[in-house]
């Protein structure tokens, strides 16, 4: 699978326990493909993630959070790995874990090409500017640079999940995400 770009509306979640976040408003992220082909995923208000699973001792290394994108790739993850449908006893995947996890392998390069084309943008505009300009540039630069998770970060995730995610996929939904089920869509463009 190859994504060509992804788009989103701007998250809204607040934190209800120990790495456990629920979004306060809907979100809407458009996945897209080569041929105008992709995904659309809403994860309605009220939705419950941890957004990446593991230990807090490795954000430092695989943050959590950053930049919108690289939140709501994971999310999309959570929500992949998460029945749906109209009642809790009725609900099923919307997609393979194959598909889940590909799909967040391909989010997470398209965040780091995206994250890599800002910080080019932004060394030219530091170029352009002064020196008594140049210091908000630097810093949003140096926050950009340690979210490039790169291929072998990003390697290492997609074989966590491939490996040790089937628990997750298949295990009965547990409060809080018991309440999920009805609070995801995906739409084939």
């Amino acid at each position: 699978m190859q994504i060509t770009d992804f788009t989103f509306t701007n998250p809204a979640f607040t934190t209800i326990g120990a790495n456990l976040y629920r979004f306060t408003q809907d979100c809407d992220i458009c996945v897209n493909l080569p041929a105008g082909k992709g995904y659309k995923f809403t994860l309605l208000k009220g939705f419950v993630t941890n957004f990446r699973s593991g230990p807090d001792i490795i954000n430092s290394v695989i943050p959590k959070f950053g930049d919108q994108d690289l939140t709501l790739s994971y999310a999309v993850h959570d929500a992949l790995y998460t029945r749906a449908g109209s009642t809790l006893k009725t609900a099923k995947h919307m997609a393979t874990k194959k598909f889940a996890d590909e799909l967040l392998r391909e989010m997470l390069k398209e965040c780091d090409r995206c994250t890599k084309a800002q910080i080019k943008q932004l060394e030219m505009d530091k170029k352009a500017n002064s020196l008594e300009y140049r210091e908000p540039f630097n810093e949003r630069i140096k926050f950009l640079k340690g979210q490039i998770l790169g291929s072998v970060k990003i390697w290492a995730i997609f074989q966590v999940v491939d490996k040790f995610g089937g628990k997750a996929f298949n295990e009965a939904e547990v409060y809080p995400y018991d309440e999920n089920f009805d609070k995801i869509r995906m739409e084939v463009l």
